[in-house]
């Protein structure tokens, strides 16, 4: 009898195992994924939600950036408006009868500008040397029409040297202060 009771038992345990690995371990685990799947999706979710809650947020500070970017940008000086001074000084200075033989903004001033973001409805300055030949009257006409452009803000240094050779013309050095921005006429 005891025979049979173990062949029993061992059947018992066999048909126990047989359905622990055949039907109740891959059972458990496809429970086991669907399980952290849904902890993964509801972590998804709940990440999803809190994007969307932050959406509005997000959307009215990146106005805002464009907002402060535009203005910024608007109170950078720009490469043209520098070019458009210099071609201004330039005509200025040939309508007058005088020869420009330079043009120079110091190089620190324009790095300076570049780093520099001014106040808000400040302007930019920037210092221009100019070396010029030319006679007495027409460097005169040319100094009063300087002072009197609307870009002029003081003269820094002026510095006249006369020409050995008779020819009556001579070398000026004028700094002054010039606004950055766009004028008109």
């Amino acid at each position: 009898m005891k025979r049979l009771a173990f062949i029993y038992a061992s059947i018992g345990l066999g048909i126990v195992a047989l359905w622990f690995f055949a039907i109740y371990a891959p059972y458990r685990q496809q429970i086991d994924g669907y399980e952290s799947r849904q902890v993964t999706a509801d972590l998804q979710l709940t990440d999803f939600s809190q994007t969307l809650a932050a959406l509005p947020k997000s959307v009215e500070l990146r106005k805002s950036l464009e907002v402060l970017k535009t203005d910024l940008n608007s109170k950078l000086y720009s490469k043209e408006d520098i070019l458009k001074l210099f071609d201004r000084v330039r005509e200025e200075v040939s309508a007058k009868g005088l020869r420009l033989i330079e043009i120079a903004p110091p190089i620190e001033e324009l790095l300076y500008l570049n780093s520099v973001v001014p106040e808000s409805g400040e302007p930019q300055f920037l210092n221009i040397q100019l070396t010029l030949m030319g006679d007495y009257v027409d460097f005169g006409r040319f100094v009063g029409g300087l002072e009197s452009s609307n870009y002029f803000r003081g003269i820094n240094d002026c510095h006249v040297a006369t020409t050995q050779n008779g020819s009556g013309l001579n070398r000026y050095q004028i700094g002054f202060k010039a606004v950055l921005g766009r004028f008109e006429g």
